[in-house]
Parts: structure tokens; C-alpha cells; sequence
């Protein structure tokens, strides 16, 4: 399936994460679309922020802000409707909230886990499957899995996925025994719609990689 891909460059701007977003449709293969997804008009470019307040959307439309990812707390009935009071769209968690809340038609694509790819810190609500206490990512099945079960609860909306530093940097070892697996993302990243990746290119104080401005495109 076609994808758009999203380098995620983590240099943060006024707490704004800017979107690169490049296109990976051809001619001879369009890109899926869908009915709740993303605008499609050829004057719409997605500059998107992480998990910030719906109740400061004028103040980030702004700068330009013109797309939410993610919401603290997932998705709730609050912070949807303060959203749509805006008429500000985001890419939410999937939940039952979301799926039958009345101020739905804000939500324009589904994520589900962030950074699967990384070694899973204790407390990060993957205690249950394990993958934290044995400091290994989630298994790139699983995540493939958990995009198909997003997909049958509700197709009309693209699903991103947002990987972790090692799309840009495979040599960092934050992966714990997931380290070197350079194969993940290619079983990881099916049936989701928009890739994505992150890199504190800027803000780092990784040795290597503070200034490397170099790195969101190399990931992507």
C-alpha cells in the first residue's frame, strides 16, 4: 500500500514539532483516500504539534499550527470539543470515546502507540504484554496487528505510526535488545497510512548528533 511519509523533526519551536511531509504516491499508484482523513487539497501542507493544549489552538494557529498529534490523557470528550470549537483536526488515539463522540468529525487519522521500536520504560502501560521489564520494543507484529484491529473498528480514517530515533540514527542503542534490528520497520509500518520518526537533531545531547540537521532527511 502506498504511504505518505512523515519525518518528524524534533527540534522544538515554540513547543511546535514541525511536519515534513513527503508524498509517496505515484501516477500509477495513488495513495489511498479517505472519507474522514486529512484535506486533500493541494493547498493544504499538515504543520502539526505533539500532545499540547486544545484550549491554546488561537495562539498556535497563529504561528501557522494547523494540525493537532496526539492528546494527553488520549482522547477525551473535553478536549475534542474544544477542538472542534476551533475547527482545529488532529490525529487521536482510537478509543470508544472517539469513535462515537459528537464532535468526531475533528479527528482525522488514528494513532495508537508511540515509538513502538524503542525499549518500553516500566510504567508505559506495556507492562502487561511484558515488554518493559525485558526492555525490548513492542514486536513489529504486534504493532502491524494492533494498525489492522484500528482499521477494522474504523476505516474511514488513515492510520500514522510514530517511530522512534532509529530510523534516523540506527546506531543508537535506546532499543535495548531490539538494538540492530534494522528489519522492524518494514513488518512494523504495515497497514498504517503515515510514517513517521523523530530526532532531537537540535535539542540533542546525544554525542553525533546535536546539528546534524542532516538527519530528518536521511530518516525519511
Amino acid at each position: 500500500m502506498p504511504r505518505s511519509i512523515i519525518s518528524l523533526v524534533a527540534g522544538f519551536i515554540s513547543a511546535a514539532a514541525m511536519l515534513a511531509v513527503v508524498g509517496a504516491a505515484t501516477e500509477q499508484s495513488p495513495a489511498p483516500l479517505y472519507a474522514n482523513g486529512l484535506p486533500t487539497s493541494d493547498s493544504y501542507f499538515p504543520i502539526a504539534l505533539w500532545l499540547q493544549s486544545p484550549s491554546r489552538v488561537p495562539e498556535y494557529e497563529a504561528i501557522g499550527i494547523n494540525l493537532f498529534d496526539g492528546l494527553y490523557e488520549g482522547s477525551t470528550e473535553e478536549q475534542l470539543a474544544e477542538l472542534n470549537k476551533y475547527d482545529m483536526p488532529v490525529i487521536a488515539e482510537q478509543n470508544d470515546i472517539a469513535l462515537s463522540s459528537p464532535n468526531a468529525r475533528v479527528i482525522r487519522g488514528w494513532t495508537k502507540i508511540d515509538q513502538p521500536d524503542n525499549a518500553q520504560p516500566p510504567g508505559s502501560g506495556f507492562l502487561s504484554f511484558g515488554y518493559g521489564l525485558r526492555g525490548i520494543c513492542i514486536p513489529a507484529k504486534e504493532v502491524a496487528n494492533r494498525s489492522a484491529e484500528v482499521r477494522s473498528r474504523d476505516p474511514t480514517r488513515p492510520i500514522l505510526i510514530g517511530f522512534g530515533r532509529c530510523v534516523a540514527d540506527p546506531n543508537w542503542n535506546g532499543r535495548g535488545r531490539c538494538n540492530g534490528d534494522l528489519g522492524y520497520h518494514n513488518v512494523a509500518a504495515k497497514r498504517a497510512d503515515i510514517l513517521s520518526f523523530d530526532i532531537y537533531r537540535a535539542a540533542s545531547e546525544t554525542l553525533g548528533v546535536p546539528g546534524r540537521l542532516d538527519l530528518p532527511a536521511r530518516g525519511v
